[in-house]
């Protein structure tokens, strides 16, 4: 008996190997109790930034070409180098907006930075898996980094007992979703997806019904890891537990793996057998926007204000999944994209304000942040008109081209009822904009940024614009429409 090694194509895979690599170097530097925070800091960056340049050469020079890899386990096409593109400016952005933040918080730096590295590598890995199984190990791979990342202050109860809720739901999420796999295997006889799409589509199944299963099991799967409703419990806690800075991290990449794997399987795989489960959600996305306003509106603690925004949403980008056309994809990640600015800004600009240990962090101790740091202020009011969708900033158009898809499929209902709950989604982005500039400013001290706690606030501030004034330029370049 012979092993058969698979033929791998490094360079479809240079981007996630560069990641992986860094991700160890920063681990092992770390051992050497006399590096500097700011040391392997720089490491991360350079790693993050060499793995875009990789990604940008995969986008420009192999487009056209054979794009599967490892026995069809990996694939590189636009939904891989755009994904790739998301992960890699979260990563970037949160590493910057972290670097202060671990020193003074006395967080071992080699695990924090060498941690967010490997979610990355796993989120990477859930963007070009073509097969089930290497989907539910780059899942893994990205739940188990961000469950201990959740609890890094070990120090601090409320954020171990955010690490303990998420990985406690996390770990039954991940049973849901592996026995889906499992049914789904049962009823195709296959965990290739390129292979699941052709046989669900051409052949009459023997046993549709486990197929059936299956697929709602892995919707409860996705569910949890993209915060949707009823699966979203864990997410306020756990927002509000863990450090900002991966408070923000998590609250873009999660999601924006959780939605990458989520197309692969349901919007090319599945497509065959889409309307069985187009209904169900349906009705998880109407939920999940209405519950996540609903509960924002009644918050006073600013990141967990942010965590039931988040979950409203992940129900506007489910919205795209049910679409099921051809805009859908690129719709998502343009969200997305323009999410991961508005989103870690936020956070960026709540670590800063927070102070050390976080103290402030409710909605009062932004009141007059406008008179003792205007610029910042400013800041933070771009980024929440974006989130409301407010044009012409990068949130609006993501808004826009979900709807538009929606509207192409013929889902009218679903558009309108999507646009009501960003109209209400307005109200609750706005009482902290009218707290920092018509009220009289607090007694709470804000501390000045660190250089790269400015870089990243600069990079977020200038994307959110930049995608909104360039939005068809920003899709072209990055996912080649």
């Amino acid at each position: 008996m012979q092993f058969q090694v698979p033929d791998l194509n490094w360079v479809f895979l240079a981007p996630m190997t560069i990641v992986t690599f860094f991700a160890i170097v920063v681990l092992v530097l770390g051992l050497e109790k006399t590096k500097r925070p700011e040391f392997l800091n720089y490491v991360g960056i350079g790693g993050v930034v060499l793995a875009l340049a990789a990604n940008v050469f995969c986008l420009t020079g192999y487009f056209g070409t054979e794009n599967l890899t490892a026995n069809g386990m990996f694939t590189l096409d636009y939904i891989t180098t755009g994904f790739n593109f998301i992960f890699l400016t979260v990563a970037l952005l949160s590493i910057l907006a972290s670097s202060k933040y671990v020193k003074d918080e006395n967080i071992p730096p080699n695990e924090y930075f060498g941690l967010m590295l490997f979610a990355v590598v796993g989120m990477m890995v859930m963007a070009c898996g073509t097969n089930l199984a290497v989907i539910f190990v780059g899942l893994e791979v990205m739940s188990i980094a961000l469950y201990i990342l959740a609890g890094i202050k070990k120090n601090e109860m409320k954020s171990l007992e955010s690490a303990l809720k998420y990985f406690l739901l996390g770990a039954f999420a991940s049973g849901f979703f592996l026995y889906g796999i499992s049914m789904i295997y049962g009823a195709t006889g296959t965990l290739d997806l390129n292979v699941m799409a052709q046989k669900i589509s051409t052949e009459t199944l023997e046993f549709p019904i486990i197929l059936m299963v299956g697929i709602a099991f892995l919707i409860v799967g996705f569910g949890f890891k993209v915060a949707l409703v009823p699966f979203h419990s864990w997410t306020p806690d756990v927002y509000e537990g863990a450090s900002s800075p991966i408070t923000g991290f998590m609250s873009v990449g999660a999601k924006a793996a959780g939605f990458a794997a989520f197309v692969r399987v349901f919007v090319t795989a599945l497509a065959g057998v889409r309307t069985e489960w187009t209904d169900i959600l349906a009705i998880l996305a109407i939920l999940t926007m209405v519950v996540g306003n609903i509960l924002a509106l009644q918050q006073t603690n600013f990141k967990r204000l942010l965590a039931y925004s988040s979950i409203t949403h992940a129900g506007y980008l489910l919205l795209g999944i049910i679409a099921g056309n051809d805009l859908s994809a690129q719709a998502i990640m343009f969200y997305l994209f323009s999410y991961a600015f508005m989103n870690i800004g936020a956070f960026a600009i709540i670590t800063l304000v927070g102070n050390k240990g976080e103290e402030f962090v409710n909605l009062s101790d932004f009141t007059g942040l406008g008179k003792k740091k205007p610029f910042v202020a400013f800041m933070l009011t771009i980024f929440l008109f974006s989130l409301a969708g407010i044009p012409p900033m990068a949130g609006f158009f993501g808004k826009y081209f979900i709807f538009t898809s929606l509207i192409k499929s013929g889902a009218n209902t679903l558009a309108i009822i999507g646009v009501l709950n960003a109209v209400v989604g307005v109200y609750y982005y706005l009482s902290p904009i009218v707290l920092m500039w018509m009220k009289e400013p607090n007694e709470v001290e804000v501390n000045d940024a660190s250089p790269s706690l400015k870089l990243a606030l600069l990079l977020s501030f200038i994307g959110t614009i930049l995608i909104g004034i360039f939005p068809s330029q920003v899709m072209h370049f990055l996912f080649q429409i």
